[in-house]
């Protein structure tokens, strides 16, 4: 399988511990002065995240495709201690911590009435791009693809990993290639941030990855 697309716009933010400087330029503090503030006190990281990377398009009419591995982790984690604790669970944070909430906080605030797509998958941002192809045959013009990977931060675990969010709006075009191919490598260990590692939107780059049943090649030409 080989895809093609255009980058009409992309950036992303690295949060939480890490030590991997190539990923130094994503840091940054979340930018959410364009949320109203009773609805900025209950935005989780990821929606923050989501917020910040948004926050030029005001509205913005087209399909969202969200892909995470296992999404807003914590959360949930810190769900089932309520549960276990036999304390009342908060409606909010319940209702936050489905799939697809953060796409549909975006899509309500940018006033999108286009269709949204929730994916769980290892290889993300690789998955999302594949749905978003889907859109294109349907004759859709942009995509806009968010992809999540949240660190699990727990007492009983740590995740040695940084949380990270990447968004793109993409269309047809030829400036980003790539191909699904058999398997030829050892699995990494988190794609998105392999992703970041190698993707430069002004540099010409090219890179492989690996999730559990494939290899993914990657080419980009600015």
């Amino acid at each position: 399988m080989n895809l093609s697309f255009g980058i009409n716009f992309f950036d992303a933010i690295v949060f939480d511990d890490f030590e991997d400087t190539t990923l130094l330029r994503y840091n940054r503090g979340f930018e959410i002065s364009h949320i109203p503030p009773l609805e900025r006190r209950r935005l989780s990281k990821a929606a923050k995240c989501a917020f910040d990377l948004t926050k030029e398009f005001k509205t913005l009419d087209i399909p969202v495709v969200f892909s995470s591995y296992a999404g807003e982790i914590n959360r949930c984690f810190e769900l089932e201690k309520t549960l276990a604790a036999n304390e009342l669970m908060s409606p909010t944070s319940f209702s936050l911590s489905v799939h697809n909430a953060l796409s549909s906080l975006l899509s309500i605030s940018m006033k999108n009435n286009s269709e949204i797509s929730a994916i769980s998958a290892f290889a993300p941002l690789e998955y999302a791009l594949i749905e978003a192809s889907l859109y294109f045959n349907e004759g859709v013009d942009k995509v806009l693809v968010i992809a999540y990977h949240e660190a699990i931060k727990q007492s009983y675990y740590m995740e040695n990993s940084a949380s990270c969010m990447a968004a793109l709006i993409v269309s047809k075009g030829e400036n980003l290639r790539l191909a699904k191919l058999e398997k030829q490598s050892k699995n990494d260990e988190n794609l998105l941030i392999r992703f970041l590692q190698n993707f430069d939107p002004s540099k010409k780059s090219s890179w492989q990855s690996s999730d559990n049943s494939s290899t993914w090649q990657w080419d980009y030409e600015p």
